[in-house]
């Protein structure tokens, strides 16, 4: 999935609480496991690097994703929390 497909879904996960708004207190990152990546929704396999997390404030809900999803997802919450407060 190209980098734009991801970020707009992302950002529909985080409108409606698919994604939480809240910072990681715990990230581990390795091989994935076969673990669905929370935000494109693809197989995370062995071959790639995964992220692994506790997001605080949401009862310490996991969230798995790709590295590179790690990323969008943490700009994108952060932009959108912005925007969706002021």
């Amino acid at each position: 999935m190209d980098t734009q497909a991801v970020r707009i879904l992302v950002r529909a996960k985080l409108r409606d609480g698919r994604l939480p708004f809240y910072k990681i207190s715990r990230l581990l990152a390795g091989p994935g496991k076969g673990e669905t990546c929370n935000a494109c929704d693809t197989l995370i396999t062995k071959e790639q690097l995964g992220k692994e997390g506790i997001v605080v404030g949401d009862g310490g809900r996991p969230l798995q994703v790709y590295a590179g999803c790690f990323q969008i997802w943490n700009a994108e919450r952060r932009t959108r929390s912005r925007q969706w407060t002021a």
